[in-house]
């Protein structure tokens, strides 16, 4: 499920959660956790909107345009060379 997430993210070039949750029919823990993993092991990128300040120290948090944004995530050159390198039998080539 993991490889199609990411095969999922390359089709579409950003992805968020509730896409991806819907595509691969999993709860929004399940998306949630897979992302967390796959961010953490350098496979997909959080894609920053805005400014990059933490939302909650910022004096501008009630009046700021992006603070109800999706969060949306990208593949890595990581995440391109595994898919690359994986067959479409799941096999390293």
């Amino acid at each position: 499920m993991l490889r199609r997430l990411l095969r999922l993210t390359v089709a579409q070039g950003t992805v968020d959660i509730a896409r991806l949750r819907r595509a691969l029919g999993a709860s929004p823990q399940q998306a949630r956790h897979m992302i967390e993993e796959l961010d953490r092991l350098g496979y997909l990128d959080e894609v920053v909107a805005g400014c990059g300040q933490l939302c909650e120290r910022c004096p501008l948090q009630r009046a700021c345009l992006f603070r109800n944004r999706p969060r949306l995530w990208k593949l890595t050159w990581k995440g391109e060379r595994f898919l690359t390198e994986v067959g479409t039998e799941g096999r390293i080539k």
